[in-house]
């Protein structure tokens, strides 16, 4: 089964990486989504383009990385949330999906990464965290603290 034209049957970015990690296919999605041309990026070791990292700051794409190792032992990944940059330098989040493509010849894509830009959904959250989170206590009021009321005080109040 020929594979090669289904990359580009998606609005997903798509980024086929061989088996020695480097880029070997870049769909115009990935190139929409992140900025960099095909030209810009064949060749090169995904991890100098995808310098992702998760919501707690960790290195996601690196040699060796775990999800590589994962689709070495054709264990299934889990897609992640991760931040990376785009060639202009604007911070973009991306939900990505790794996808082993058994079969092919060495020097083509093995790897398929799929990735959509979910900036938007990210500010959307960190935004209802900040509106939820609990308010900050405010500065205690200066001076001796209010008299408390009698009982006969407290029920003429009411």
């Amino acid at each position: 089964m020929d594979l090669n034209g289904l990359p580009g049957l998606t609005a997903d970015g798509v980024c086929g990486v061989n088996g020695s990690g480097k880029i070997a296919l870049w769909t115009q999605s990935a190139e929409k989504i992140l900025g960099y041309s095909a030209r810009e990026v064949m060749g090169r070791l995904s991890c100098e383009v995808f310098v992702e990292r998760d919501a707690s700051g960790n290195r996601l794409c690196y040699r060796g990385c775990h999800a590589l190792t994962l689709v070495r032992q054709r264990e299934p990944v889990e897609h992640v949330a991760m931040a990376t940059r785009t060639k202009a330098g604007r911070l973009v989040w991306l939900d990505m999906s790794i996808l082993d493509v058994p079969d092919t010849r060495p020097e083509t894509w093995s790897i398929l990464h799929l990735f959509r830009d979910v900036t938007a959904v990210k500010e959307i959250e960190a935004l209802v965290r900040e509106r939820l989170a609990p308010a900050r206590s405010a500065a205690p009021p200066e001076g001796p603290p209010p008299p408390e009321l009698t009982r006969r005080e407290f029920e003429s109040c009411g």
